[in-house]
C-alpha cells in the first residue's frame, strides 16, 4: 500500500515537472528575450525544479533537459553537447559514478574495515590511515576532485562502522575528525 502511494507521489512530481516546462514554454515571452532563450529557460527551470522536488535524479533531469532542447530545435546538437567534450566535466561525472559504485558495491565498507583492522589502535592511527588511503588511490585518480569523490564514501563507511552518527552530538566527533583528515589529505596531495 505504501509503495503504491510512493509511486503515485513520484508520478505526481514528475507530471508537475512537465507542467512547469509547458507552462513556462507557452507563457508570454518577456521583452528583450528571444523565443529560444525563453524556451531554454523553461526547460532548465523545470529540470532544476524536478531535482529540487526529487522527481528525477540530477543526471536524468540533465539528460532530459539536453534532449528536449535538441529535439525541439531550441539549441543545435553541437552546442548542446559541447560541455560534455570538456575533460574536466567528464572527470567529475566519472568521479561521481565511481563513488556511487564504491558505495553500492560495498567496496567502501570493505576498504574501511581493512583500514580499521590495520590502524584500529587509536583515532590518530585512523587519521593516518586516511592519508595512506589517499596516497594509494592518488595514482589512479590524479584530480583531487575525483579522488575526493572516491575517498568520501570510504571515510563515511569508516566513520559509520565505528558508530559515528552526524545527528548525535556525542558520536559525531569521530566522523568530524575523519572528514577533516580527508580534507587535509586531499589538500596536501593536490599541492604535490
Amino acid at each position: 500500500m505504501n509503495v503504491v502511494r510512493g509511486d503515485r507521489r513520484k508520478l505526481g512530481k514528475q507530471a508537475l515537472s512537465f507542467a512547469v516546462v509547458i507552462g513556462i514554454w507557452f507563457a508570454p515571452i518577456p521583452a528583450g528575450l528571444t523565443s529560444e532563450a525563453w524556451h531554454l529557460f523553461a526547460v532548465f527551470a523545470a529540470a532544476i525544479f524536478s531535482v529540487v522536488v526529487n522527481a528525477f535524479p540530477l543526471l536524468t533531469a540533465s539528460l532530459l533537459a539536453v534532449g528536449t532542447v535538441v529535439l525541439t530545435g531550441t539549441v543545435d546538437p553541437a552546442k548542446a553537447f559541447a560541455g560534455f567534450a570538456n575533460s574536466s566535466v567528464l572527470l567529475v561525472v566519472v568521479a561521481f559514478l565511481v563513488a556511487h559504485a564504491v558505495v553500492k558495491s560495498g567496496l567502501g565498507r570493505r576498504i574501511s574495515l581493512l583500514v580499521v583492522s590495520a590502524f584500529r589502535r587509536s583515532t590518530l592511527g585512523l587519521g593516518y590511515s586516511i592519508f595512506l588511503t589517499d596516497a594509494l588511490i592518488a595514482p589512479a585518480f590524479p584530480s583531487n576532485t575525483s579522488r575526493g569523490g572516491v575517498l568520501y564514501p570510504i571515510i563515511l563507511s569508516l566513520a559509520q562502522s565505528d558508530g559515528s552518527n552526524p545527528e548525535d552530538v556525542e558520536t559525531r566527533r569521530l566522523g568530524d575528525y575523519l572528514m577533516f583528515c580527508s580534507i587535509a589529505s586531499l589538500s596536501v596531495s593536490s599541492a604535490l
